[in-house]
């Protein structure tokens, strides 16, 4: 039996504790908890308030676990008896008991191993329990508790300081009895949970190293030859970290190759002295090993890379809401380098992923803090002399107060925790503010119009970074020109579309567009942060029409002449005024009335009949209909003015009274107009 504590903060204790994916059962003893709620949502956060209590105490709670080999009935109060001797916590102190069911590795049943939890301050003496000798009193539990079950001895490291303290304290026969079994060596690899796993997979640990002796025997010290007869008996040799591994299939538990065969060599009476280096040489072109550990760090230390992530979209969000585009551009940046470099940084042994997790852990808060930061700076909080005044003189008096008594002390240290503004509080100041602006301008109706279009105006600067498609394509354009004039310059084109493209969005979102054009990598930043480059026509034309949209014309036929071309074409067209009521040849044409003042000549007259009816038959709208081309419906003309009177240079055809249309019921005496057609419109 192994019993083993933990001082920890508890931060995802109750979580691990409730697992009930790696436990078919988890059961809150309630015969063995005390004096907190039987529910470990609520259990754990209680206990470890407690050590609010201690201003030194870093850590909150005491967490212990033990295994036992066999069941045995009762045998859980016992334990409890002996770790609250052991570490000096009070019998009576509050802590919560859970008690896990989980099979062998082979699916076979074995006995249910329990977690308890007991807050790190003494409730009523405020003091910590002391961690510097744990792990002595652990195994001093463990060697009792195996006397008293009649549990087999698994002695530890500090085996020899157990056995003194035994006979320091005139337990003679329990000393002398463990004095049997010799201590495990400091520098042994296979640690007591290796032990334990080999046993939960049916292998002996004892015979493990005389296996890989003979298996070295058989194959005469050919690298070879071991690997595949070590395969045989169920072991894989990888190369570890450091050094050479044997691993076991069944249990994935990593033996040292060199030490086992050493310690096995050496036993039987013909030492090996296997170097580090003889190892390496014939073994350093195996496949590395990665063991459970490994596999669940890395899974843990993408989880953290996201967090950071998140907090940097965060960050560049509120900066850019808060119109400070160069902090967005370095955040929205980080975040999208930190994506292209994922990858690379993913192959990494154990110790490496181990530092980076905690680098991570270190960055999150790190962003985490200048949120907060940033966050009082922009409200200006603290520029209020009233709360800086209260804030030292709560301070001062739980200082004061100190010495009075640790209720005295509690009660200053609430009052000055309460003083000092929080990012929440500072959002609640920030809007009560508001509030109250807006209640003094009510006597104005003027000031409070104006008040109420600035708001808007404010709460559409605050929306999130290159939100919808026309900013997104519009951003992709103007980041394309910025990578463009970095590497080669802009010609006269594309500088006055960069500053049409530039006018169309909002100046946060350019500025930051521009602080992200100067980075080496705006390409694959761009492309991370969804900023679609102009790379063919379409895409042209979807960017031109969001300008369009925008009343950025110029800017978008450059980019879209084709249709700059055809609207021009459409908007060019003359309009005709058909009226064959009193004719029995053929439809009159008649122009509209002209401008007052402008003398047309009948060159020009004649000139611009030809052309509308040259633009009309290039339109397409003369075909299809018996009608002559002067009998078609025309556009207005919003260029050429002409006279009422038949088109001089235009003939209209002979057509029959049969073909002819009916009599139009005239409109007051005006003629009827018709529209043309015109792609345009």
């Amino acid at each position: 039996m192994i019993f083993k504590t933990d001082f920890t903060r508890g931060d995802s204790l109750a979580k691990h504790l409730a697992r009930t994916d790696t436990n078919t059962r988890v059961l809150i003893r309630e015969d063995l908890s005390q004096g907190v709620p039987l529910d470990l949502a609520f259990a754990v956060p209680f206990l470890g308030g407690f050590a609010a209590t201690n201003p030194r105490a870093v850590r909150r709670v005491i967490h212990g676990k033990w295994s036992p080999a066999n069941e045995h009935a009762g045998s859980e109060r016992l334990i409890l008896d002996l770790a609250c001797e052991r570490l000096g916590i009070r019998p009576d102190a509050p802590r919560i008991v859970a008690q896990h069911s989980k099979p062998h590795a082979d699916g076979t049943d074995r006995p249910d191993h329990f977690h308890v939890v007991w807050p790190l301050v003494d409730v009523d003496t405020g003091r910590a329990v002391r961690s510097h000798e744990a792990p002595l009193a652990d195994e001093l539990i463990s060697r009792l508790a195996e006397v008293a079950l009649g549990e087999p001895i698994t002695p530890g490291v500090r085996h020899r300081e157990v056995v003194a303290i035994l006979r320091k304290e005139g337990r003679t026969a329990i000393a002398d009895q463990l004095s049997q079994y010799p201590a495990a060596h400091g520098g042994e690899r296979m640690t007591t949970g290796a032990r334990r796993s080999l046993q939960r997979a049916g292998f002996d640990p004892k015979s493990t190293a005389p296996q890989l002796l003979d298996c070295w025997r058989a194959a005469g010290g050919e690298a070879a030859a071991f690997v595949d007869k070590a395969r045989d008996r169920g072991f894989e040799i990888r190369r570890g970290e450091k050094v050479i591994l044997a691993v076991h299939l069944a249990s994935e538990v990593p033996i040292p190759l060199r030490r086992a065969l050493n310690e096995a060599s050496k036993a039987g009476g013909d030492a090996l002295r296997l170097k580090k280096d003889d190892c390496d040489d014939l073994f350093g072109d195996l496949p590395g090993h990665v063991g459970k550990q490994e596999r669940r760090d890395a899974a843990m230390l993408e989880a953290d890379r996201k967090k950071t992530d998140d907090q940097l979209i965060l960050l560049g969000r509120e900066a850019l809401g808060d119109g400070d585009s160069r902090a967005a551009a370095r955040a929205f940046g980080a975040a999208a380098t930190r994506r292209l470099n994922w990858e690379a940084e993913r192959r990494q042994d154990y110790r490496t992923i181990a530092a980076e997790r905690r680098s991570e852990q270190g960055r999150a808060k790190i962003v985490e803090q200048h949120r907060v930061k940033r966050a009082f700076r922009h409200a200006g909080i603290f520029s209020d002399r009233r709360l800086r005044r209260l804030a030292v003189i709560a301070a001062a008096a739980g200082a004061v107060l100190a010495g009075g008594g640790l209720g005295a002390a509690m009660i200053a240290g609430g009052i000055a925790i309460a003083a000092i503004p929080t990012y929440e509080r500072a959002r609640a100041v920030a809007f009560i503010e508001r509030r109250d602006r807006l209640a003094r301008y009510q006597r104005d109706r003027g000031v409070l119009m104006q008040h109420r279009i600035e708001t808007k105006a404010v709460q559409a600067k605050q929306t999130i970074a290159l939100d919808g498609r026309g900013d997104n394509l519009l951003a992709g354009a103007y980041l394309e020109l910025l990578i463009r004039q970095r590497l080669q310059g802009l010609n006269y084109y594309d500088r006055e579309l960069k500053r049409a493209l530039r006018t169309a969005l909002r100046k946060s979102k350019a500025d930051m567009l521009e602080a992200l054009g100067r980075k080496a990598d705006a390409a694959a930043v761009g492309k991370v942060l969804g900023c679609r480059p102009m790379r063919s026509n379409p895409d042209r034309r979807a960017v031109a029409q969001v300008l369009r949209d925008r009343f950025q014309t110029a800017a978008a036929d450059s980019l879209d002449p084709v249709y700059a071309w055809i609207r021009d074409i459409s908007m060019s067209m003359p309009a005709c005024f058909i009226d064959d009521r009193d004719s029995d040849v053929g439809p009159t044409r008649r122009a509209a009335k002209p401008t007052r003042g402008v003398e047309i000549s009948a060159e020009r007259r004649a000139s611009s009949g030809a052309e509308g009816a040259t633009l009309q038959a290039a339109a397409g709208l003369n075909t299809g209909r018996q009608a002559s081309p002067i009998s078609q419906e025309a556009p207005r003309s919003s260029a050429v003015s002409m006279p009422i009177g038949p088109a001089p240079a235009v003939a209209a055809p002979t057509r029959l009274a049969s073909s002819r249309s009916p009599a139009r019921v005239p409109t007051r005496g005006h003629p009827s107009i018709h529209r043309g057609k015109g792609f345009g419109d």
